[in-house]
């Protein structure tokens, strides 16, 4: 509950794992423990600290292991997002056909994975998600049935 609770309107972690542990006096390994199991719910990502992190989780639970992969994603975004697309193939010292595969699996990872979470108006609804059990013990998330109708109608054209 405490890394659930401290997830902004994007499906983003706001507190630092510090302040996780101070909240209920955890043990640092639990939080980070936890931490990993919550990011691989679906949405996969969920409670990532920013986009890199995102998009890494998505890709190894994809079953990517190619290293040039996460160091586009760790160390090119801008690179990427700019479209300087030779210097991106040079630096990684890849074909520019190969570059184009790497940024078509990156384009193919969810970047709006959560937004089932989110209302029109941008606000976080916590009580579309229900979470259960201590850390790491029994741990389950589920859809909470009485908002299934607005979740629904969030996601279907207006």
């Amino acid at each position: 509950e405490a890394i659930i609770g401290n997830l902004n309107e994007d499906g983003y972690l706001r507190a630092t794992l510090e302040e996780i542990r101070d909240l209920g006096n955890f043990p640092m390994k639990e939080i980070e423990n936890t931490l990993c199991l919550i990011q691989e719910f679906d949405p996969v990502g969920v409670a990532a600290r920013d986009l890199k992190e995102c998009l890494s989780i998505q890709l190894k639970v994809l079953g990517i292991t190619d290293k040039a992969i996460f160091e586009i994603v760790e160390n090119h975004l801008r690179k990427l997002q700019s479209k300087h697309y030779k210097e991106l193939a040079s630096e990684l010292g890849c074909s520019m056909k190969r570059l184009q595969q790497y940024v078509d699996i990156i384009k193919g990872v969810d970047m709006d994975a959560f937004s089932f979470l989110v209302d029109p108006i941008g606000s976080l609804h916590p009580a579309n998600v229900f979470v259960s059990g201590q850390l790491l013990q029994a741990f389950s998330i589920l859809k909470n049935q009485a908002a299934s109708k607005r979740i629904g109608d969030l996601s279907s054209p207006a």
